[in-house]
């Protein structure tokens, strides 16, 4: 089955562990990528029906799932027939990252905790959280290990955009294991490194 354009594989690092491809099945593993308001349960599906390998939640506020606030808690619904699932989280406050990460873990059981350190939306990137926090290395650092050791020993990959122009973080400065990763531009076009 052709299935278009190679797709570089997500890198399911943690800070502490090696990765593993074990949830891929082809030559060319297929990714959801997480899109807001897009990959809901019914998309999802779709996707796994069509060859997906692993698929992603929507993204989902830490500060929400923090907070208990249930329309948020429903962006974590998913069928086990969705399996291998991730759920991306985002925010930037390292405690309540964490906290959030273990309350998914323990509400939902996901296969893995995405991190987004990539998102270009303003809505986000005004609370720094997304490809803001490109621009505060000590802050991701501490958000990335705060998650890892939370959700141990689940994966806890993370997705980033490209390199900050105005001398922010990019790829060489993130925490070992977390190099390597998906980026993305601002203009939502993929490019593969």
């Amino acid at each position: 089955m052709k299935r278009g354009l190679p797709i570089t594989p997500p890198l399911h690092y943690s800070i502490t562990s090696p990765p593993s491809l074990a949830w891929f099945h082809h030559a060319f593993p297929l990714y959801l990528a997480p899109m807001a308001g897009v990959t809901d349960k019914i998309f999802r599906q779709v996707c796994k029906g069509y060859g997906a390998d692993v698929l992603v939640t929507e993204f989902v506020s830490a500060e929400g799932v923090f907070r208990r606030n249930e329309r948020t808690r429903e962006y974590l619904d998913f069928d086990p027939c969705e399996r291998p699932l991730g759920v991306q989280l985002f925010g930037a406050d390292a405690p309540h990252m964490a906290q959030a990460a273990k309350l998914v873990v323990d509400w939902v059981g996901p296969d893995f905790i995405d991190l987004n350190f990539g998102c270009p939306v303003n809505k986000v990137v005004t609370k720094n959280g997304g490809s803001a926090l490109l621009k505060d290395c000590p802050t991701l650092t501490s958000v990335a290990k705060a998650v890892v050791d939370a959700v141990a020993p689940l994966p806890a990959p993370c997705f980033s955009s490209l390199s900050r122009p105005d001398g922010g973080c990019d790829g060489q400065d993130f925490p070992p294991g977390l190099q390597g990763l998906w980026r993305r531009r601002s203009r939502h076009r993929i490019r593969f490194r």
